[in-house]
């Protein structure tokens, strides 16, 4: 199974979503968190640091693990594992740093609910669960 890195950046009551470019293969146009494929020789948090810093130019400071969910909705035959983690501190500004994201955007609980096409909708209680956990 192929993993997954993502960041879930919390600012108090907020998280930090991307909106997909509508080029990208997966959940085009879907709104998602930041992170992408760990490479070989990688460790999770290897791949955590270096998408983030592809993304949207910031350094995590102390990556805790929350969680992994396995994406069946694919209809893969190897389905990815995303492997969750909450970044409360990061070095440098999110700003768009390539073209996999169109947006960024801070957003509360309420605000994800509203949002269209969110990648899956387990995403807001992986939210909600870095929201709540403690540093």
């Amino acid at each position: 199974m192929p993993d997954i890195a993502i960041a879930i950046l919390v600012d108090g009551a907020r998280v930090l979503m991307g909106r997909r470019a509508p080029h990208k293969a997966a959940y085009p146009n879907c709104w998602d968190f930041i992170g992408g494929h760990v490479e070989p020789g990688e460790t999770l948090v290897d791949g955590l640091i270096r998408e983030m810093a592809e993304e949207i130019a910031v350094r995590p400071v102390g990556p805790v693990f929350l969680d992994r969910m396995v994406d069946r909705t694919l209809g893969l035959e190897n389905p990815p594992t995303y492997h969750f983690f909450v970044v409360r501190k990061w070095a440098g500004v999110p700003i768009l740093a390539n073209h996999e994201h169109t947006e960024l955007r801070w957003v509360t609980i309420a605000d994800m609910r509203a949002l269209d096409h969110v990648s899956d909708q387990a995403y807001m209680d992986f939210a909600s669960d870095a929201i709540a956990s403690v540093e």
